[in-house]
């Protein structure tokens, strides 16, 4: 930048500041200074407004819904509309919490019985050896009668003798 260039920048630069109430004279060498500041200002100014300009854009896409309620009643329905959801909501994810627990609760069930039967396998081949039938047909167990203090109730069963019960299974075809 040659003299004549820098002065003439010094006199718009102090014409400039004179206009926004500061007064600088032409020859004062923070004018040129001063200058490039309010340029810079004036750039960092446009790129706010054209980022403030595409935020605004983008918050009219993004426009949250609103409810505007004209006439009686509409806003109750909507309350209870929304209560309906969430109840619906709700009632949905206690449901699959309860089926959940059925079918653990039921695979532990299947899981026990087959521990127990893979522990008794022996009883189970014992009880069936044992098995008899009577004249009409029912298959029957018996036991002998408990010695001591020890007390078992059976809902269907028969005193064969003093110390033998029958104890019905079921009807063999």
């Amino acid at each position: 930048m040659n003299d004549k260039q820098e002065k003439l920048l010094r006199i718009y630069c102090a014409q400039i500041l004179v206009k926004y109430g500061f007064e600088f004279s032409p020859h004062d060498p923070v004018v040129p200074a001063l200058y490039t500041i309010h340029c810079e200002l004036n750039s960092n100014k446009t790129g706010n407004e054209q980022v403030a300009k595409s935020i605004g854009e983008a918050m009219k896409k993004i426009n949250p819904t609103v409810y505007n309620f004209s006439e009686r009643g509409e806003a109750w329905k909507f309350k209870f509309a929304e209560s309906l959801r969430w109840l619906f909501i709700g009632l949905s994810v206690v449901l699959v919490v309860v089926v959940s627990l059925i079918w653990w609760s039921q695979y532990n069930d299947i899981r026990r019985a087959t521990l127990i039967i893979a522990a008794s396998k022996g009883a189970n081949e014992t009880f069936i050896r044992s098995a008899k039938r009577d004249s009409q047909g029912y298959v029957y167990l018996e036991f002998s009668r408990a010695k001591g203090n020890v007390v078992d109730f059976w809902t269907d069963y028969e005193e064969v003798k003093k110390d033998t019960i029958r104890v019905y299974v079921g009807k063999a075809e």
